[in-house]
């Protein structure tokens, strides 16, 4: 079933996303902060740093869908070393609206994203 939604929204001078035509038990804020967390606790150890935000979205089914973009200290390729940049892994998190409980994580590959490949 695919569904349809127009969300309009505004951004206060604090920064808040206020959105109509969806409600929400969670602020976009705390979705996003409980998605950086659950991969900061998944990917202990692993070394990941410059963790941020890259896409968030709201769905009518109940849950927020956030992709987290991080770097880690053994995901370096040929390019990253010449060009001095560190290549990026990015997941798609997503969490449930009403008790902020993770559902599922995934990988998300860009095709134009060099360093997806170059590892390969």
């Amino acid at each position: 079933m695919l569904f349809k939604l127009r969300i309009v929204g505004l951004l206060s001078k604090d920064r808040t996303l206020t959105l109509t035509g969806m409600e929400s038990q969670m602020e976009a804020r705390e979705a996003v902060q409980t998605a950086k967390q659950y991969a900061l606790d998944l990917f202990e150890g692993e070394g990941i740093a410059e963790i941020g935000l890259e896409e968030i979205e709201g769905a009518p089914g109940g849950y927020w869908t956030i992709t987290i973009g991080f770097s880690r200290d053994w995901d370096r390729n040929l390019g990253s070393v010449l060009g001095g940049q560190r290549s990026r892994s990015y997941k798609v998190i997503r969490v449930n609206d009403e008790d902020g409980r993770v559902l599922s994580i995934k990988d998300r590959n860009f095709p134009n994203d060099l360093g997806a490949y170059a590892s390969k």
